[in-house]
């Protein structure tokens, strides 16, 4: 068994990543956006990705605890976030977890497009606007960044 694990873990190092679990605590019904200063949009669709993961950053580059992190489902070409105009198909965010001190989050879900919405109350939250394709897409995290509320 030992030598099993071993062997699991030599393995993911050769391919330059080690898995490690979601720190990211599910988000309660009524964890909403924090809409309190400006919004930030970042369309990140020209260059797709695998997976939904990554980390909510300030602007020291340092990871930020308590963000709230938001899945919505969106229309391929609509260039507004689905707070904008109400565009994604089910209404309803589909995924949503807050931060640990680590500042990360990672969504299982299907190749499309989507916005990820970081927030947290007195800063000004930040979509970004992204493409997941399994096939085609990045191996690369995102970073979300998000700014202290003027």
């Amino acid at each position: 068994m030992l030598l099993i694990v071993v062997l699991l873990l030599f393995a993911s190092m050769a391919f330059g990543q080690v898995s490690r679990p979601n720190t990211c605590v599910p988000a309660g019904e009524g964890d909403r956006t924090s809409w309190v200063h400006d919004h930030l949009v970042i369309n990140a669709e020209d260059k797709p990705i695998r997976n939904l993961r990554g980390t909510v950053r300030n602007v020291l580059n340092q990871p930020i605890q308590g963000v709230l992190v938001e899945i919505f489902p969106r229309k391929a070409g609509d260039p507004d976030p689905v707070h904008f105009n109400g565009n994604d198909s089910s209404g309803r965010r589909v995924e949503a977890c807050v931060t640990d001190e680590s500042g990360e989050f990672s969504f299982e879900l299907g190749a499309g497009h989507y916005e990820v919405r970081g927030s947290k109350p007195d800063w000004n939250p930040t979509s970004m606007l992204v493409l997941v394709d399994r096939r085609r897409g990045s191996k690369k995290l995102l970073t979300v960044p998000l700014k202290v509320g003027d």
